[in-house]
């Protein structure tokens, strides 16, 4: 589907598909769909080869809200940054916010909420969350990095 109108023609939303050639990999985009609204804002959603988002954009005319994911070797979410710790992105690093040697060009390192999971290995539940870079918190806890 690239169009649907809805209540009687007066709101038309229009969807865009593409791909990317990056290698699968959970940290590395597959898909992007972007996704416009009656308005004129859009929804664009990159995705990894198994579905998962890793960057949800909003984009009102100049302004965007970003949200990112990092996913471990078993597709668990180990990192999500809020609009907070973003300054941007690429598309043209699979990875979008373009790591390098642990720490991404376009995550903020003092400003921002950035939350990090982690899973217990015996069984993969998760057992605690915690700013990143920092120490973990008991599971449920929310922490701002600055």
């Amino acid at each position: 589907m690239t169009k649907e109108i809805v209540q009687g023609g007066s709101r038309t939303f229009t969807f865009s598909y593409s791909e990317s050639g990056n290698t699968d990999g959970y940290n590395s985009w597959k898909t992007k769909t972007v996704e416009t609204l009656p308005g004129g804002t859009q929804n664009i959603v990159y995705s990894n080869y198994a579905g998962q988002t890793m960057l949800h954009v909003f984009q009102d005319g100049d302004d965007e809200w970003l949200e990112f994911w990092k996913y471990d070797d078993d597709a668990r979410a180990i990192l999500h940054a809020n609009p907070s710790a973003i300054s941007g992105y690429d598309e043209q690093y699979a990875d979008l916010l373009h790591e390098v040697d642990g720490n991404y060009e376009y995550l903020r390192d003092s400003a921002g909420l950035i939350e990090t999971f982690t899973y217990d290995s015996e069984n993969g539940y998760l057992t605690s969350e915690g700013p990143a870079g920092g120490p973990a918190g008991p599971a449920g806890d929310i922490h701002l990095s600055r």
